[in-house]
């Protein structure tokens, strides 16, 4: 008899939703996915073939009444993943269910510590807007106060990673919870056979933001080689451009363009399907995070508190990478990558893995057989078996 896990999506995470899934597919689970129109449509045309059953939020539904209507089919199943928990703090700290539940925690500081990590964000512009929201989780809403008992009443926490598990634990955030094995949010689909071309294509994923990655350090770095390149360079910025620091970002790395460098940039959503179509003719990454995020209005550390996405796509499409130093990487993720602490050693290093090639020398299906299909749905199974 098949054993029965509900996931629920009702904000942000339709990749992570989507991964869970798939692992899951031809499995002893059979899984109910209840969520969002909105979250489907970001899955595709046929996310119906993705799970076994659908339940969808009406449109002027609260997501609580949502729940309350959709209780009855919550407790058949023997587990529920809670993918994501952004708002209702209060209804998930009293809505009783029968099943064992997981919470997934994206952003450890702002679930775990929310007082301990508030932070103005940069634009001082902003700051009588933070300072209000500030006052009204604490005030108000008591936001903080019951997010706490949403911790209390879940089963299992379940991380990103085993190194953000791992650092929040060595800071004393998790000696009142309970953990699982982090539930995977992607495994290695494979390399893909890449179009013949003299051109190396190299991609920096994600929105473009001041908040997340070092742009003007990657600048630099090719302004440091551009004339000295021995092969022609496609340098895409895969990701949207947000606000004015956005734009200035595109501006900017369109003075790199010369007759060995090529520049790609985009003004809109890059829709999921050129997004995936470039990373599989993508000859390598570069992930250049800062240190510190500002998550709303709290601070993340990269690496230690969340993930990142970046990470994620060279996992998910086998991809070496120039990562920055203080992020913390896995013994199977340092075979494929090289790792730079400014702009003077990512310099030096993208010119010896474009003139030499290096980062075709990797062992890529070795490094990441750990996260192949196969591997990663025993692990997470092994993770379900153990909670039922």
């Amino acid at each position: 008899m098949k054993r029965k896990i509900a996931f629920v999506e009702l904000f942000f995470h339709h990749e992570v939703l989507l991964n869970l899934c798939r692992l899951l597919a031809r499995s002893n689970y059979e899984v109910s996915v209840f969520t969002t129109r909105a979250i489907s449509k970001s899955i595709g045309d046929n996310y119906e073939r993705e799970a076994n059953q659908w339940f969808f939020k009406k449109e002027e539904e609260s997501a609580p009444a949502f729940l309350e209507r959709q209780k009855g089919s919550l407790d058949e199943c023997d587990i529920i993943v809670f993918n994501t928990l952004a708002a209702h703090f209060k209804f998930f700290a009293t809505f009783q269910l029968k099943a064992k539940t997981i919470l997934i925690i994206h952003n450890a500081h702002t679930f775990l510590q929310p007082s301990k990590h508030r932070r103005l964000p940069p634009k001082i512009g902003d700051w009588p807007k933070a300072v209000l929201m500030m006052a009204k989780k604490v005030g108000l809403d008591s936001e903080y106060y019951y997010r706490e008992k949403v911790l209390e009443q879940i089963n299992y926490l379940s991380f990103p990673s085993e190194e953000v598990e791992k650092s929040m634990r060595a800071i004393g955030y998790l000696k009142d919870y309970q953990t699982c094995a982090p539930l995977p949010f992607t495994y290695f689909e494979g390399k893909t056979k890449k179009e013949t071309s003299p051109k190396i294509r190299i991609t920096i994923t994600g929105t473009i933001d001041k908040l997340s990655k070092d742009y003007e350090l990657v600048f630099e770095a090719f302004s440091k080689i551009k004339d000295k390149l021995k092969h022609p360079i496609e340098l895409c910025l895969l990701g949207l451009p947000k606000g004015v620091y956005g734009k200035k970002v595109v501006q900017l790395f369109q003075q790199l363009k010369g007759p060995q460098l090529e520049v790609i940039t985009f003004d809109k959503e890059v829709p999921q399907k050129k997004y995936e179509a470039i990373l599989q003719q993508t000859d390598f990454v570069i992930v250049p995070l800062r240190k510190v995020s500002i998550y709303s209005i709290y601070e993340e550390h990269y690496g230690k508190s969340k993930v990142s996405g970046g990470i994620n796509d060279m996992i998910r499409f086998g991809l070496p990478g120039l990562v920055v130093q203080h992020y913390p990487l896995n013994e199977n993720l340092q075979q494929i990558t090289a790792t730079y602490e400014n702009e003077t050693e990512l310099a030096s290093k993208l010119l010896v893995w474009i003139n030499e090639q290096l980062y075709e020398k990797l062992e890529i299906e070795k490094a990441l057989e750990v996260y192949t299909l196969k591997e990663t749905r025993k692990s997470l199974i092994e993770t379900l078996d153990q909670i039922m």
